[in-house]
């Protein structure tokens, strides 16, 4: 890609048969290397827009390749870029909140400050109001997946200074848990992963033989197997009072515990959010 690219620099503008240009064919398929090359020689390759309005930023989120988002917002600068609305009047912000790409909306997009969690699109929404757009109107609540993006995408509008000269959609208030269903099966499935690293933990020295009446030894201390075997059992049981206290901290924002564990992103990337 490097040698092409450097020598007929025009091809880095040639769009294919789907009206794509090199960067965005690259970024659909997380090439972060032809990223690179591309930027490093026709930085103003960052700049065009395909059929849809959209530039390499709005393809990395439609893609789903968090690795070519990364890459982007390294060596991107213009904060125009990554505000930039595309024929529908979506940033890449909202087309992440659209599709629930927690990984590229919450741990990329809003950690950048140069993106504007306060843009509205051509029907006056927000990223946050169209998380809100998915609220189930049977139940009044969110699934706890969408609750925490909700949650994180209301906190940058409110830190924001530049969002408080804006009219913005009003904010809704949601109970703060998920829906009963997914709230119980999930305090059920927490609940089992504590109770077998605790049995672990609680079993591991039920010395084998028993011990010496007068000393209060093991009958098999002496043996090299057992000494293994009390190896072997001290660290399973540091292991599971480790996990058990993991899950007891991470139970006490049960929304983010949900989303980080039982939540998987639609695109199949597992939303790590603890």
């Amino acid at each position: 890609m490097e040698l092409p690219i450097k020598h007929r620099t025009q091809l880095a503008y040639a769009r294919n048969l789907k009206n794509m240009y090199p960067l965005h064919v690259a970024v659909h398929y997380g090439s972060t290397d032809a990223i690179k090359a591309l930027l490093r020689h026709c930085p103003d390759v960052a700049e065009t827009v395909d059929s849809d309005g959209r530039n390499a930023f709005h393809a990395s989120v439609v893609s789903g390749k968090a690795n070519a988002l990364r890459c982007l917002l390294q060596r991107v600068r213009p904060a125009e870029l990554l505000n930039r609305i595309d024929s529908n009047g979506d940033t890449p912000l909202h087309l992440a909140a659209k599709m629930s790409r927690v990984h590229s909306a919450l741990l990329l997009l809003l950690s950048d400050p140069r993106v504007d969690p306060c843009v509205r699109d051509h029907e006056g929404h927000t990223a946050r109001s169209l998380v809100e757009i998915k609220l189930d109107l049977d139940t009044g609540e969110m699934d706890a997946y969408e609750m925490y993006l909700w949650k994180q995408l209301k906190h940058q509008e409110s830190i924001r200074i530049r969002c408080g000269n804006q009219q913005l959609p009003p904010v809704a208030t949601y109970p703060g848990r998920s829906r009963g269903s997914t709230h119980k099966y999930s305090e059920r499935l927490h609940r089992t992963y504590v109770l077998v690293p605790t049995l672990i933990a609680t079993v591991t020295f039920t010395m084998p033989g028993g011990y010496k009446a007068h000393t209060g030894i093991s009958i098999h201390g002496h043996i090299t197997a057992f000494k293994i075997f009390v190896i072997s059992n001290s660290v399973a049981m540091c292991s599971s009072i480790v996990v058990v206290f993991c899950f007891i901290c991470s139970w006490q924002d049960h929304v983010v515990f949900n989303a980080g564990f039982f939540f998987p992103d639609r695109s199949g990337e597992t939303a790590a959010l603890l």
